[in-house]
């Protein structure tokens, strides 16, 4: 995903949204933030001793 939005102008992250199938509608960027702390959500589940912090 972050490949397909490179150098997109910041208006354009906010004016476009895409669903989850959770959350409902999210914007790009919150979607780039959520996939961010998913990911990083599931590296501190498989290894805890990994100085990953919030």
């Amino acid at each position: 995903m972050h490949g397909q939005v490179q150098g997109w102008p910041d208006h354009e992250l906010d004016a476009r949204s895409m669903p989850h199938p959770v959350l409902d509608m999210l914007t790009v960027r919150e979607m780039l933030y959520f996939t961010i702390e998913h990911n990083l959500h599931h590296l501190r589940g498989c290894r805890p001793d990994w100085s990953i912090h919030d």
